[in-house]
Order: C-alpha cells, then sequence, then structure tokens
C-alpha cells in the first residue's frame, strides 16, 4: 500500500512541475525546427500562468557546441546562451 500511495505522489509532482527543454542549435539547421516547437512550448507556458499554475510548463534552454551565433540553412542566426548539459538522451529527431 505504501509504494501505491508513493507512486501517485510521484506521478502527482512530475505533472506538476516545470520540465526542462533544452534546443540543440547546429549549423545549417532549418529554423522552422526550433521556431514551431518553440512556439507550441510558450503557448503552453501562457496558459500554465493565465490559470495561476506558473510552477509548470517548460524552462526553455537554448545550447550548441559553442555558444553564440549559430547560422541556419536560410541565414537566419540563432542565439546559443550555453553548451549542453548532459550527453543528449531524449530528443526531437529533425528529419
Amino acid at each position: 500500500m505504501f509504494f501505491f500511495i508513493a507512486a501517485i505522489f510521484f506521478i502527482f509532482y512530475i505533472i506538476h512541475m516545470k520540465k526542462r527543454i533544452e534546443f540543440l542549435f547546429y549549423p545549417g539547421m532549418v529554423a522552422l525546427g526550433i521556431t514551431g516547437p518553440l512556439d507550441v512550448f510558450q503557448a503552453v507556458n501562457e496558459i500554465f500562468s493565465g490559470s495561476g499554475r506558473e510552477n509548470e510548463g517548460d524552462e526553455m534552454f537554448f545550447s550548441a557546441l559553442m555558444p553564440g551565433p549559430v547560422p541556419t540553412s536560410s541565414g537566419l542566426r540563432l542565439h546559443a546562451d550555453n553548451r549542453p548539459e548532459k550527453e543528449v538522451t531524449n530528443s526531437f529527431a529533425e528529419v
């Protein structure tokens, strides 16, 4: 019974906390691969914020192997603030 209660609490805790979303920039990438998902994540954050649930949603980070401007295939430069924190294990794949 204790395990069941602990599992429910853990699931509730995970659902009601901010998730870390890290966008990894690389030279020549298609900008829409970043801007499309970024708009969706930002819209979700605005919905949570408007309903008084600021502690939920996503924290977004912008990374590249070398921080700074990263040129996309169209010439638009995206700015990476930092290097990736960890080795990428879960990611969105651009196909």
